[in-house]
């Protein structure tokens, strides 16, 4: 961090640990396009989601090569941004298939339980059932990415009751590299803490899993999954994000932008999903952080969006890109246009007090 004014701060841009660039071109392209103003990299989900909703996950070798490609002719002109790709665990995956996935380009492989999530509908029905594929993961230094709810359960209860089986992955698949996608329960952060250290887990969290919790009103652009946390849960990640740890795992910030067009989400049964983009999720945490009173607030703000990923990731701490940070009211749009339809920021129409644009 590099302090220019009271109110003008510098830092390496941002790597976002959770993106969805989903299939439809246009909302690939304002994806990138929004994350390439204050992210050097972002990390993006393969569950793939098109226009009617159905899903096509990528979980082969070839598949992950045509998504990168995808996502490279996407990119706005000129950009920087780096995107890297978790292949989709599938029941159709097999192990022998892991490491040609990471051959081809996979940063880690992404879990998602059957029909918990948009598209999850070819997710995993038995959580057992994937150890091999984990086994094959660990043997080849192929992280992977839960998304925690265990399936058949209320989905006030799903989080929490797939620590259990968490745990057994963890201590018997030796080696394996785990980061816990948008960890949102008091419960969780607690369970990971209490690991021996030699088992390799970090955290990962979300802007509004941070400022929001089951007691706040919750319209449709609100909705996401997992479901918010009580009060206690969200101060739980309060205080994680602020840390950028909890006991001894580092804490990463991963937003989870998950856009639908307006159409979709509008409806009663709206998808879930939500599109807080990186410069505004971002310019969000710069006022908790400041509001949060820590003499040294601009550098936990800094460890949280860019060194921890960094570190865990890619074992080296190096900036390539930096954000200029200025105290700057500015009110974020409601509506970002995709091609023939929007999608909603449900920020929309709030004042934020920090802007920040790349240098």
């Amino acid at each position: 961090m590099k302090k220019v004014s009271d109110d003008v701060f510098e830092q390496p841009a941002t790597i976002n640990n959770h993106g969805h660039a989903r299939k439809v071109p246009e909302i690939t392209e304002r994806v990138l396009f929004e994350a390439d103003r204050v992210s050097s990299a972002l990390l993006c989900m393969t569950n793939l989601v098109d226009e009617s909703g159905r899903s096509t996950p990528v979980d082969a070798p070839e598949g992950i090569s045509q998504y990168d490609d995808y996502l490279d002719a996407r990119k706005p002109r000129g950009s920087q941004l780096r995107t890297y790709s978790l292949a989709t665990i599938t029941p159709q995956m097999t192990p022998d298939m892991v490491r040609p996935l990471k051959e081809a380009g996979a940063i880690g492989l992404k879990f998602l339980p059957s029909g918990m999530t948009t598209g999850s509908g070819e997710g995993i029905a038995d959580p057992r059932s994937i150890i091999p594929i984990l086994k094959a993961a660990a043997a080849c230094n192929l992280p992977w990415m839960p998304h925690c709810e265990k399936p058949g359960m209320d989905p006030n209860e799903a989080v929490n009751a797939l620590i259990p089986w968490l745990d057994y992955v963890v201590h018997n698949v030796l080696g394996l590299r785990t980061i816990v996608a948008h960890t949102n329960t008091k419960r969780l952060f607690e369970w990971g803490a209490d690991l021996p250290k030699t088992i390799d887990l970090a955290f990962e969290v979300a802007a509004h899993y941070m400022m929001r919790s089951n007691a706040d009103q919750a319209g449709p652009h609100w909705k996401c999954k997992p479901l918010y946390g009580d009060p206690e849960d969200m101060a739980a990640v309060q205080l994680a994000g602020l840390a950028g740890e909890w006991g001894s795992r580092l804490v990463i910030w991963g937003e989870d932008v998950a856009p639908h067009w307006y159409r979709h989400k509008s409806g009663e049964n709206a998808p879930f999903g939500v599109f807080l983009p990186d410069d505004v999720a971002f310019a969000w945490l710069v006022e908790f952080f400041e509001q949060s009173g820590h003499a040294n607030w601009k550098r936990r703000l800094e460890q949280l969006t860019f060194h921890n990923a960094s570190k865990w990731w890619w074992g080296t701490s190096q900036p390539t890109q930096w954000l200029r940070v200025k105290r700057e009211d500015w009110v974020v749009p409601t509506l970002y246009e995709a091609g023939i339809d929007s999608i909603v920021c449900p920020l929309g129409g709030t004042t934020l007090k920090w802007k920040a644009t790349k240098i």
